[in-house]
């Protein structure tokens, strides 16, 4: 089966590489990474790093590393394809069969759509700057939100125009089937066409890895008729069901909390970012999924769930709490006065407040028994025995059956009632579940471990490339710019006219060679595109991720880079390492050329001292500029 690099990067960006590697190695979280014992050798003390920002591994003992596709490669003794169909059966991804050709014109769409969500993403973020946005900065004044906090979620302005975005698109060389399939804009039985979001403050929503694929929209005005929150419709990018709104910038706050924060609404989720708790997410504008939820468990399964204080707050977390516990969450729940949401109860009481509210946030089993009180359940015979068969069927429904034993004895203890008469209730909902979750053997006998298990005598057939020897300490500081910042060899080549004949060993002119090749193709992450070659073998794969991941990396801000050419630093260094390799280069030609010199001068002999000449006036040039500083 023959994967577009589209479909492979999918897989690797829906991939957790922490979660992937947590299930082998016991990993704990330090600073950005996370550190582990090394599965590769006999590592006594923690020498791997994970890190997740950059989708990197590295053993700084052994020397192994690579990214998750590779990881399962190694460990589970799989070959590439098998390893990415791995990955993408966990992630819910549809990979196409070993006799179907890939769909590029559904690729194609795709990298369309993407590149309209961006675009317009950024055309709301630049109105909210303008006057016609006062509205919208007014809301933002009064929520509190800073101009760090408006960047970081990037929220925007949809002006109050039937066309504006519409006619902006369409100015560029977008067509309006595919500003319709974005869901930007909406078409009238009649054939017109018009913005889909008009005078709303617009707060972008992200997948995981940060790609905007839909918008939340809030009104501005109290015109009637009009809804307060409209969202991008479901789209080939978009299923509002399988998306968390705040967990790209949350996500690594959530592994290092271990818990998430949930709330209902976009500016919940924002006004407690700012508080400090970046480790809050959103349902994005729906009731809580399982697919929502089974997303958040590869970061966390231990949830905060602070949802309004009015009855479709409560009704919504009833609901979201009777998923979390069936998907394995360890489940609290936040109670606000009637009237509050977390927003206005955080900035009218403060972060303390707020803290206070985690520190007695009930369990599931306190919160039902509370509220039936609260209800009058608890005197009324025929409502309590069915609010006692729904709470035991809840229970039933707890994976960790350990504490099914523990909540039993809490209910009955709570509501005076006859253990024998629960046990017995208990028992039955039991055996109902059972033939409820009751499958076919094979569908229940294939976890990729297995399949692992049984292609482990499966040889991965590589072609060779120069072993990875000696390599000049100016070509690895070349790589690794290359590496981490996707602009440096686009500015390299295309400016400075750089090519593999560069570099001065074998090595190194084989991975330029192969980088620009990933770059000619469009390669979106020159890393994966380098280790994930068909060529690549173990040697190459752990010198690489040495390179990215080498602790005293020139740039450590490399995520952030967004302009054409290198910044300063960076340009230093890589000017410095030309400058120096083609002296390298100088050396080794006028070492060659000597050697050609007979010891009788002629007169070609003369032509090719002249070159020497030459080389040797090139060479104190650049010497000279290197010491100047250039």
């Amino acid at each position: 089966m023959k994967l577009q690099e589209t479909q492979i990067e999918e897989v690797r960006n829906r991939s957790d590489i922490v979660e992937i590697i947590g299930e082998t190695v016991r990993l704990r979280p330090q600073g950005k990474s996370f550190v582990g014992l090394c599965p590769f050798h006999a590592d006594k003390h923690p020498s791997m790093n994970v890190n997740p920002h950059m989708g990197i591994f590295k053993c700084f003992s052994c020397g192994k590393g690579g990214n998750v596709i590779t990881y399962m490669m190694e460990y589970y003794k799989l070959p590439f394809i098998e390893a990415v169909k791995q990955l993408a059966t966990r992630a819910g991804i549809l990979l196409p069969e070993e006799h179907e050709q890939p769909d590029s014109d559904l690729q194609n769409k795709m990298e369309t759509l993407r590149a309209v969500m961006i675009e317009a993403q950024y055309l709301y973020a630049e109105m909210l700057k303008n006057r016609e946005a006062s509205q919208a900065q007014k809301y933002i004044n009064a929520r509190g939100f800073s101009q760090q906090t408006v960047q970081q979620f990037s929220l925007g302005f949809s002006p109050d125009s039937w066309k504006f975005l519409y006619e902006s698109f369409i100015k560029k060389g977008y067509k309006e089937e595919t500003l319709e399939e974005a869901g930007l804009i909406i078409r009238k039985d009649d054939g017109a066409v018009y913005d889909r979001f008009r005078n709303r403050l617009m707060f972008p929503i992200h997948d995981v890895s940060g790609r905007t694929i839909g918008f939340g929209a809030r009104q501005l005005t109290n015109e009637k008729g009009q809804a307060k929150y409209i969202n991008s419709p479901e789209t080939a990018l978009y299923s509002k069901s399988r998306v968390l709104y705040g967990l790209y910038q949350a996500k690594n706050a959530i592994r290092n909390h271990d818990a998430a924060i949930m709330t209902e609404g976009y500016a919940d989720t924002i006004t407690l970012h700012q508080f400090g708790f970046t480790h809050t997410i959103a349902s994005s504008g729906t009731a809580l999924t399982r697919e929502q939820l089974q997303l958040l468990s590869r970061f966390t399964k231990n949830v905060f769930i602070a949802y309004d204080g009015d009855g479709a707050g409560q009704t919504a977390t009833i609901r979201g709490l009777e998923l979390a516990l069936e998907e394995g969450f360890n489940v609290k729940i936040m109670q606000f006065p009637e009237g509050e949401d977390p927003d206005s109860f955080i900035r009218n009481r403060g972060a303390d407040a707020f803290r206070s509210a985690m520190l007695s946030a009930q369990s599931f089993l306190e919160f039902r028994l509370n509220a039936l009180r609260s209800d009058g359940v608890l005197a009324d015979p025929p409502r309590l025995a069915q609010a006692i068969r729904e709470l035991i069927d809840l229970i039933v429904r707890i994976p960790d059956t350990m504490q099914h034993d523990m909540l039993l004895q809490q209910l009955w203890d709570s509501l005076r009632l006859s253990e024998m008469q629960l046990r017995r209730m208990y028992e039955e909902y039991e055996v109902r579940m059972k033939k409820r979750n009751r499958m076919p053997r094979e569908q229940r006998l294939a976890p990729y471990q297995q399949l692992a298990h049984d292609n482990q005598s499966q040889p991965i057939v590589t072609e060779t490339m120069p072993p990875v020897k000696e390599i000049a300490a100016e070509e690895k500081e070349l790589l690794r710019l290359i590496l981490t910042n996707p602009k440096v060899l686009r500015f390299m080549t295309q400016t400075l006219e750089v090519s593999p004949d560069t570099m001065i060993t074998p090595f190194g002119k084989s991975l330029l060679l192969r980088a620009i090749e990933a770059m000619n193709s469009n390669a979106s992450d020159m890393y994966a595109a380098l280790i994930e070659h068909e060529n690549a073998d173990d040697a190459m794969r752990d010198f690489l991720a040495g390179i990215v991941m080498k602790r005293d990396a020139p740039s450590t801000n490399w995520k952030n880079f967004e302009v054409e050419i290198p910044n300063e630093n960076q340009k230093k260094i890589m000017t410095d390492c030309l400058f120096r390799l083609r002296i390298k280069n100088i050396d080794k030609q006028v070492s060659e050329i000597k050697n050609k010199i007979s010891d009788n001068l002629i007169e070609s002999d003369i032509e090719i001292l002249k070159t020497i000449t030459n080389l040797t006036k090139e060479k104190n040039n650049l010497l000279q500029q290197l010491r100047s500083g250039i």
